[in-house]
């Protein structure tokens, strides 16, 4: 299954939290960045199958050239905010500028993804707000501070990766299906590259 993956996605990041966190007896940096995100509703499908079909249904009178996937509307209004009850671990997350050269792009790396809600529209966009948990190369400060001016900016698009702790692993003891091998190997190959970011992270604990 694709768990959050996001490819060049529209993006606001609403809010930015510095933080201090316990590396051994250290104190080391770590940033909180809140994103937004609008997406159509198959995005509900990354969180678990049969999820759109949960929140939405097709109209009662579709019209014939509707794909039979078509489902804009809401089953009930009365839903507020969900919480999807899971953590995604080892991401990365990729900050493109646009109409900047493809080096200003900037690369997070062993990011951690927690505390995602989403709302589900009438129409079929789902609004997903998530946190991208991180720490910063602290020879970098001006990845740092860039954070701050991005705050609300518009024409940011962003893309996370596939964790990597869904990746098949293979020990001694344990064979993997062979056709699921498969499908997980052609969908690594179909990822598009890293670009060549400034911006890097260490591992959150």
């Amino acid at each position: 299954m694709k768990l959050f993956k996001l490819n060049r996605i529209a993006a606001t990041l609403v809010h930015k939290n510095d933080r201090n966190e316990n590396d051994g007896e250290d104190k080391v940096l770590a940033l909180d960045l809140d994103w937004e995100i609008q997406v159509p509703n198959d995005f509900l499908e990354q969180f678990g199958e049969g999820m759109k079909a949960m929140f939405y249904k097709r109209p009662d009178n579709p019209d014939l050239a509707d794909d039979e996937n078509h489902m804009p509307l809401l089953r009930a209004e009365c839903l507020g905010k969900q919480e999807v009850a899971r953590d995604w671990v080892n991401c990365r997350l990729t900050i493109h500028q646009e109409g900047l050269m493809e080096d200003d792009d900037i690369e997070l790396y062993d990011v951690k993804i927690k505390k995602v809600r989403f709302v589900a529209m009438q129409g079929g966009t789902v609004k997903v707000r998530f946190q991208s948990q991180f720490r910063p190369d602290p020879d970098e400060p001006e990845i740092i501070g860039g954070f701050s001016l991005m705050i609300g900016k518009t024409g940011l698009l962003i893309s996370l990766w596939r964790p990597l702790d869904d990746e098949v692993t293979v020990t001694n003891d344990e064979t993997p299906n062979p056709v699921e091998a498969a499908a997980r190997e052609q969908e690594r190959n179909d990822e598009p590259a890293p670009s060549r970011g400034r911006g890097r992270a260490a591992a959150v604990h």
